[in-house]
Protein backbone atom coordinates (compact mmCIF):
# COMPACT_ATOMS: atom_id res chain seq x y z
CA UNK A 1 0.00 0.00 0.00
CA UNK A 2 1.03 2.99 -0.93
CA UNK A 3 2.31 5.24 2.46
CA UNK A 4 1.42 9.06 3.43
CA UNK A 5 4.90 10.36 2.58
CA UNK A 6 4.53 8.72 -0.80
CA UNK A 7 0.87 10.68 -1.28
CA UNK A 8 2.91 13.58 -0.64
CA UNK A 9 5.23 13.05 -2.68
CA UNK A 10 3.20 12.36 -5.74
CA UNK A 11 1.09 15.73 -4.96
CA UNK A 12 3.49 17.53 -5.06
CA UNK A 13 4.93 16.50 -8.26
CA UNK A 14 1.50 17.34 -10.07
CA UNK A 15 2.66 20.91 -9.21
CA UNK A 16 5.92 20.77 -10.72
CA UNK A 17 7.70 22.28 -7.88
CA UNK A 18 10.35 21.60 -5.46
CA UNK A 19 10.05 20.52 -2.31
CA UNK A 20 10.94 24.10 -0.80
CA UNK A 21 8.50 25.40 -2.95
CA UNK A 22 5.81 23.16 -1.60
CA UNK A 23 6.69 23.62 1.50
CA UNK A 24 6.31 27.08 1.48
CA UNK A 25 2.79 26.96 -0.13
CA UNK A 26 1.25 24.38 2.93
CA UNK A 27 3.19 26.58 5.68
CA UNK A 28 5.64 23.98 7.19
CA UNK A 29 9.73 23.90 7.65
CA UNK A 30 11.22 21.94 3.65
CA UNK A 31 13.03 19.94 6.51
CA UNK A 32 10.12 18.40 7.60
CA UNK A 33 8.57 17.75 4.42
CA UNK A 34 11.53 16.06 3.26
CA UNK A 35 11.24 13.47 6.14
CA UNK A 36 7.53 13.01 5.52
CA UNK A 37 7.92 12.58 1.62
CA UNK A 38 11.02 10.00 3.00
CA UNK A 39 8.37 8.01 5.58
CA UNK A 40 11.81 9.14 8.12
CA UNK A 41 8.95 10.67 10.06
CA UNK A 42 5.24 10.17 10.57
CA UNK A 43 3.24 12.87 9.47
CA UNK A 44 1.25 14.76 11.98
CA UNK A 45 -2.50 15.11 11.62
CA UNK A 46 -2.37 19.56 11.78
CA UNK A 47 0.13 19.02 8.18
CA UNK A 48 -2.53 16.73 6.21
CA UNK A 49 -4.74 19.83 7.47
CA UNK A 50 -2.64 22.20 5.90
CA UNK A 51 -1.87 20.32 2.57
CA UNK A 52 -5.86 19.86 2.16
CA UNK A 53 -6.65 23.59 2.98
CA UNK A 54 -3.95 25.01 0.67
CA UNK A 55 -4.61 22.28 -1.86
CA UNK A 56 -8.37 21.78 -1.68
CA UNK A 57 -7.70 18.08 -1.92
CA UNK A 58 -10.33 16.55 0.99
CA UNK A 59 -8.71 13.59 3.30
CA UNK A 60 -10.30 10.66 1.79
CA UNK A 61 -6.82 11.20 -0.47
CA UNK A 62 -4.77 10.07 2.86
CA UNK A 63 -7.54 8.17 4.53
CA UNK A 64 -8.50 5.67 2.30
CA UNK A 65 -6.71 3.32 -0.67
CA UNK A 66 -7.68 5.72 -3.45
CA UNK A 67 -5.12 7.19 -6.09
CA UNK A 68 -4.82 10.91 -6.86
CA UNK A 69 -7.02 11.66 -9.46
CA UNK A 70 -9.93 9.81 -8.16
CA UNK A 71 -9.17 11.93 -5.02
CA UNK A 72 -8.73 14.86 -7.23
CA UNK A 73 -12.44 14.14 -8.61
CA UNK A 74 -13.68 13.69 -5.08
CA UNK A 75 -12.20 16.69 -4.37
CA UNK A 76 -14.15 18.32 -7.36
CA UNK A 77 -10.81 19.65 -8.57
CA UNK A 78 -8.90 19.35 -12.29
CA UNK A 79 -6.06 17.74 -12.12
CA UNK A 80 -4.65 19.10 -15.19
CA UNK A 81 -4.68 22.27 -13.70
CA UNK A 82 -4.19 22.03 -9.67
CA UNK A 83 -3.69 25.51 -8.11
CA UNK A 84 -3.36 26.36 -3.98
CA UNK A 85 -6.01 27.56 -2.43
CA UNK A 86 -6.56 31.04 -0.36
CA UNK A 87 -8.31 29.15 2.66
CA UNK A 88 -5.97 30.25 5.39
CA UNK A 89 -7.97 33.63 6.05
CA UNK A 90 -10.91 32.00 6.83
CA UNK A 91 -10.31 28.60 8.24
CA UNK A 92 -7.86 27.64 10.86
CA UNK A 93 -7.07 24.68 13.20
CA UNK A 94 -8.20 24.87 17.42
CA UNK A 95 -6.87 23.34 20.60
CA UNK A 96 -9.39 24.14 23.00
CA UNK A 97 -7.69 23.64 25.76
CA UNK A 98 -3.81 23.02 26.68
CA UNK A 99 -4.89 19.65 27.42
CA UNK A 100 -6.46 18.76 23.93
CA UNK A 101 -2.36 19.43 22.35
CA UNK A 102 -0.38 17.65 25.05
CA UNK A 103 -2.65 14.63 24.43
CA UNK A 104 -2.52 14.61 20.72
CA UNK A 105 -5.60 15.18 20.22
CA UNK A 106 -7.28 16.15 16.81
CA UNK A 107 -7.68 20.31 16.70
CA UNK A 108 -11.16 21.56 15.73
CA UNK A 109 -11.51 22.93 12.17
CA UNK A 110 -13.29 26.04 11.76
CA UNK A 111 -14.19 27.67 8.77
CA UNK A 112 -15.89 31.59 9.62
CA UNK A 113 -15.76 34.71 7.77
CA UNK A 114 -16.70 37.11 11.06
CA UNK A 115 -14.66 39.92 12.01
CA UNK A 116 -12.95 38.59 15.30
CA UNK A 117 -11.74 35.61 12.92
CA UNK A 118 -10.15 38.30 11.03
CA UNK A 119 -8.87 39.78 13.19
CA UNK A 120 -6.76 37.02 14.88
CA UNK A 121 -5.49 36.09 10.82
CA UNK A 122 -4.42 39.73 10.72
CA UNK A 123 -1.42 38.53 13.22
CA UNK A 124 -0.28 36.31 10.86
CA UNK A 125 -2.36 34.00 7.77
CA UNK A 126 0.40 31.33 7.57
CA UNK A 127 0.23 29.46 10.99
CA UNK A 128 -3.69 29.64 11.62
CA UNK A 129 -3.05 26.92 14.49
CA UNK A 130 -4.30 28.11 17.51
CA UNK A 131 -4.53 26.97 21.02
CA UNK A 132 -7.44 28.33 23.49
CA UNK A 133 -6.41 29.31 27.43
CA UNK A 134 -8.46 27.57 29.70
CA UNK A 135 -7.69 27.66 33.83
CA UNK A 136 -4.82 29.75 34.37
CA UNK A 137 -2.78 27.11 32.38
CA UNK A 138 -1.38 30.33 29.89
CA UNK A 139 0.47 32.31 32.60
CA UNK A 140 2.10 34.05 33.02
CA UNK A 141 2.19 34.85 29.03
CA UNK A 142 -1.60 34.57 28.40
CA UNK A 143 -4.65 35.10 30.62
CA UNK A 144 -8.06 32.62 30.49
CA UNK A 145 -9.82 33.31 27.69
CA UNK A 146 -7.19 34.34 25.11
CA UNK A 147 -5.99 32.21 22.10
CA UNK A 148 -2.43 31.37 21.70
CA UNK A 149 -0.58 31.45 17.72
CA UNK A 150 1.20 28.65 17.63
CA UNK A 151 3.58 26.60 15.86
CA UNK A 152 4.04 22.85 15.70
CA UNK A 153 7.09 23.03 13.72
CA UNK A 154 9.81 23.00 16.55
CA UNK A 155 12.70 22.51 14.62
CA UNK A 156 12.00 26.57 14.19
CA UNK A 157 12.90 27.68 17.98
CA UNK A 158 15.35 30.30 17.91
CA UNK A 159 16.44 32.99 21.35
CA UNK A 160 13.66 34.56 23.36
CA UNK A 161 10.51 32.18 21.47
CA UNK A 162 8.30 31.45 23.79
CA UNK A 163 7.85 27.58 24.03
CA UNK A 164 5.34 25.15 25.57
CA UNK A 165 7.07 22.15 27.35
CA UNK A 166 7.08 19.63 29.90
CA UNK A 167 9.45 19.72 32.03
CA UNK A 168 10.04 18.61 35.65
CA UNK A 169 6.51 16.86 35.47
CA UNK A 170 5.36 20.09 35.00
CA UNK A 171 3.63 21.77 31.78
CA UNK A 172 5.33 24.76 31.48
CA UNK A 173 5.14 28.15 28.99
CA UNK A 174 8.70 29.34 28.83
CA UNK A 175 10.88 31.79 27.17
CA UNK A 176 13.77 29.53 25.35
CA UNK A 177 17.29 31.51 25.50
CA UNK A 178 20.51 29.76 24.00
CA UNK A 179 22.67 31.79 26.42
CA UNK A 180 26.31 29.81 25.12
CA UNK A 181 27.23 26.90 23.02
CA UNK A 182 26.69 24.63 25.82
CA UNK A 183 23.86 25.69 27.92
CA UNK A 184 19.96 26.71 27.62
CA UNK A 185 18.13 29.17 30.01
CA UNK A 186 14.52 28.50 30.34
CA UNK A 187 12.06 31.42 32.14
CA UNK A 188 9.19 31.56 33.35
CA UNK A 189 7.88 34.38 35.36
CA UNK A 190 9.58 34.03 38.76
CA UNK A 191 11.17 30.52 37.30
CA UNK A 192 14.77 30.12 35.85
CA UNK A 193 16.64 27.52 34.94
CA UNK A 194 19.74 26.80 32.95
CA UNK A 195 20.22 23.40 31.64
CA UNK A 196 22.62 22.13 29.18
CA UNK A 197 22.14 22.13 25.80
CA UNK A 198 21.99 18.06 25.99
CA UNK A 199 19.91 18.17 28.45
CA UNK A 200 17.50 20.67 26.79
CA UNK A 201 17.28 17.71 23.79
CA UNK A 202 15.52 15.61 25.86
CA UNK A 203 12.57 18.13 26.79
CA UNK A 204 9.28 17.51 25.36
CA UNK A 205 8.72 20.88 23.30
CA UNK A 206 4.68 21.04 22.48
CA UNK A 207 4.82 23.94 20.22
CA UNK A 208 6.06 27.68 19.59
CA UNK A 209 3.86 30.35 20.73
CA UNK A 210 4.28 33.16 17.46
CA UNK A 211 1.52 35.52 19.42
CA UNK A 212 -0.93 35.95 21.77
CA UNK A 213 -4.58 37.16 20.99
CA UNK A 214 -6.03 39.15 23.58
CA UNK A 215 -9.60 38.79 24.01
CA UNK A 216 -9.73 42.13 24.81
CA UNK A 217 -8.43 42.71 21.48
CA UNK A 218 -11.19 40.83 19.81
Amino acid sequence: MITTGQKIRNLRKLYHITQAEFAKNIGINRGNLVSYENDVNNVPHYVIEKICLATGITQDYFDDNITLTEAFKISNLNINKPKFQNKQISTFLLYDSLQQLIDKKQPIRVEDNSSILQTIFDVDTKNFIFLKIKNKEGLPLAQDGDFLDISLDINLIKSYDWIIISYLDEVMIVRYNRISQDQISLQADDKKFIISLDEFKNIKIYAIVKNVISCKQV
